[in-house]
C-alpha cells in the first residue's frame, strides 16, 4: 500500500521495477470489474495495489494508446483491449504514482515545516509565558512599593497636620496677650459706640418734624458762630499784623549775621549744591512732587502783577514750574552756586537773605510766599521771623505754603531727616499750624504728602499692621499752608 505517511521511497527505482514486471508479464490480462475502486494483476506478478479511490478511472485512461470505441454500458470495458493497451494503462499508472509520491514528499515537507513553526510557536509562547510572569512578578512588587509609600505618606501628612494644629495653639497662646492688651485699649472706643447708639435710639422716640425744625435752628445758630468766629479771627490777625509791624529791638541785622556770612562761603554752596544733586532727588521728580501745591496759586495765572516769592529756592524746580504755568515768580537763596545755576536757566533770582528781602517789600505786595524744605534749617528765633517777615509782605488774600519733612514717620524723624547736616530740628505738623496761627495768621492748615507705595505696606488688615503702615510708612513730609485772612 501507497500513502503519504511513507516519503522515503524511491520513485526511480519503483518505475524500473514496476516496467519490469509489466514485461514480464507479458500476456497477462488486467481484470477490471464494472465499477472497480482498484486494479489486481494475476498472482504470478509481484503483488501491487494501487488505491484509485482519490482520482477518476478517467486518468488512467488518458493514453492516447487507449480504444477510443468504448461501449454504451456504464463502467470500463477492458476484455476487449489488447496487451498493448494493457501496459500502457500500466504505464500511465506508474508514472500517476511517481506524480502522486512525489506530491506526498512536498506534503511531508510542509508538514515538516509546520511542525518546526509549531515548535518555534510553541517556544515563543513559552517565553511570552516568562515574560509575562516575569512583569506580573514586577508589577506585584512596585505595586507593594507604591502602598508602602502611600502608608509613609499618609504617616508623614498625618504628622504634618499635627504640627500645623500645635503651631496655631502655640500662635493662639502668643497672641492671646497682645489681643487682651488691644481689648483695653478698645473699650474706650466701643464705649463711645455704645453712648452713639444710645443717644440714637433716643432720638427715635423724638417726633421727627420737631426734630428737623431743631436741627435748622441749630444750622442757622452755628453759621451766625462761624460768621463771628471769621470776623473775630480777621480781627486778631489784624492786631497781630499790627504787633508784627512794631519795630523789636532784638531783631537786628546782627541776628542774621551768621547766615550772611555764608554767603562768601564758595566751598559750602558748592559742597550743598552737590549733596542736592545726591540726595534730593532729579529735578523732574521734584517738579512732580510739587505740583500738588499748583491748585492753591494757579489763580495767579490770570493777575500779570501778582507776584509769588520763593524763599530758599535752591536748584529752582519750583520757578520752573511757575513759568510753565503762567505765573510771574522770583526765588530768593543765599547759595552763589545755586542762584548761578538758576540764572543760567533764565529765571529771575536773588543772592540774598529771605528774611530782610520780605521786610524791605512794601506791606501787601506779595501774593504767595512758598518755602520748600527750608524751615527745619533755621534756628528758632529766625524761624519766627521768617513768619513774621512773610506776612508782612502778603497781601491781605495771600497764602503762605512751608514744606517740610514729617517728623511723623519715624523713619523720617529718625533717620531720613539727619541725611542733611545742615538741619536743625524736625518741626512737628501740630506746632507748624500753631506757629502759622500764633504769629497773626487768620487760618492754617496742614497737608501731609510723600507716603510710601503701597508695596511697603504690610498686607494685613489688623490693628497691628495699620499702626505699624501710619508709624513707618506714612506721609514723608508735610506742608504747613496759611491764609493772611478769611476769604470773604
Amino acid at each position: 500500500m501507497l500513502s503519504a505517511n511513507n516519503p522515503h521511497i524511491d520513485t526511480d527505482s519503483l518505475e524500473r521495477k514496476l516496467e519490469a514486471i509489466i514485461d514480464e508479464a507479458g500476456d497477462a490480462q488486467p481484470i477490471v470489474s464494472a465499477a472497480p475502486s482498484a486494479i489486481h494483476f494475476p498472482q504470478e506478478t509481484p503483488a501491487i495495489v494501487v488505491s484509485v479511490d482519490e482520482a477518476p478511472v478517467s486518468m488512467l485512461m488518458d493514453d492516447p494508446a487507449m480504444p477510443s470505441n468504448q461501449s454504451n454500458t456504464p463502467g470500463p470495458q477492458v476484455e476487449n483491449v489488447a496487451k498493448p493497451a494493457g501496459r500502457s494503462i500500466l504505464k500511465s499508472a506508474v508514472k500517476w504514482i511517481k506524480n502522486l509520491l512525489r506530491l506526498n514528499a512536498r506534503l511531508y515537507g510542509i508538514g515538516a515545516r509546520q511542525d518546526a513553526m509549531q515548535q518555534i510557536v510553541e517556544s515563543l509562547a513559552a517565553r511570552q509565558q516568562q515574560e509575562h510572569e516575569a512583569l506580573q512578578f514586577r508589577l506585584n512588587a512596585l505595586q507593594s512599593s507604591l502602598t508602602t509609600q502611600q502608608s509613609s505618606l499618609d504617616a508623614l501628612q498625618h504628622k504634618a497636620m499635627e504640627g500645623e494644629a500645635r503651631l496655631n495653639a502655640l500662635e493662639a497662646l502668643r497672641l492671646g496677650p497682645r489681643l487682651a492688651q488691644f481689648d483695653h485699649a478698645n473699650i474706650a472706643n466701643r464705649l463711645n459706640r455704645l453712648d452713639v447708639l444710645d443717644i440714637s435710639n433716643r432720638l427715635n422716640g423724638f417726633d421727627v418734624i420737631n426734630i428737623a425744625n431743631r436741627l435748622s435752628q441749630f444750622d442757622a445758630v452755628l453759621q451766625d458762630l462761624h460768621q463771628r468766629n471769621l470776623e473775630r479771627d480777621n480781627r486778631v490777625a489784624a492786631l497781630l499784623q499790627t504787633f508784627a509791624t512794631m519795630p523789636k529791638v532784638h531783631a537786628s541785622a546782627d541776628a542774621v549775621a551768621p547766615a550772611a556770612a555764608s554767603l562768601g562761603n564758595a566751598e559750602l554752596d558748592r559742597f550743598y549744591l552737590e549733596f542736592e544733586g545726591l540726595f534730593r532727588g532729579a529735578p523732574a521728580d521734584i517738579r512732580e512732587r510739587l505740583s500738588v501745591y499748583l491748585p492753591y496759586v494757579e489763580a495767579l495765572a490770570n493777575e500779570p502783577d501778582a507776584r509769588l516769592v520763593d524763599v530758599g529756592c535752591g536748584r529752582g524746580e519750583w520757578l520752573e514750574l511757575m513759568r510753565d504755568s503762567g505765573i510771574r515768580a522770583i526765588g530768593i537763596d543765599m547759595n552763589l552756586a545755586m542762584v548761578d545755576m538758576c540764572r543760567t536757566r533764565g529765571l529771575d533770582v536773588e543772592c540774598t537773605d529771605a528774611i530782610a528781602w520780605l521786610r524791605q517789600q512794601p506791606a501787601g505786595s506779595v501774593a504767595v510766599v512758598t518755602g520748600f524744605h527750608l524751615i527745619e534749617h533755621l534756628p528758632f528765633a529766625t524761624l519766627l521771623e521768617l513768619f513774621d517777615a512773610a506776612l508782612h509782605a502778603l497781601r491781605p488774600d495771600g497764602v503762605l505754603i512751608f514744606e517740610t519733612p514729617n517728623p511723623e514717620n519715624l523713619v523720617v524723624g529718625a533717620c531720613h531727616f539727619y541725611y542733611d547736616p545742615t538741619h536743625r530740628n524736625p518741626i512737628v505738623p501740630a506746632v507748624a499750624e500753631f506757629i502759622a496761627r500764633q504769629r497773626g495768621f487768620a487760618e492754617a492748615e496742614i497737608k501731609r504728602l510723600n507716603a510710601y507705595p503701597e508695596s511697603y505696606l504690610l498686607p494685613e488688615d489688623t490693628e497691628i499692621a495699620r499702626r505699624i503702615n501710619r508709624a513707618f510708612y506714612g506721609p514723608q513730609d508735610f506742608a504747613v499752608i496759611a491764609r493772611k485772612s478769611h476769604a470773604d
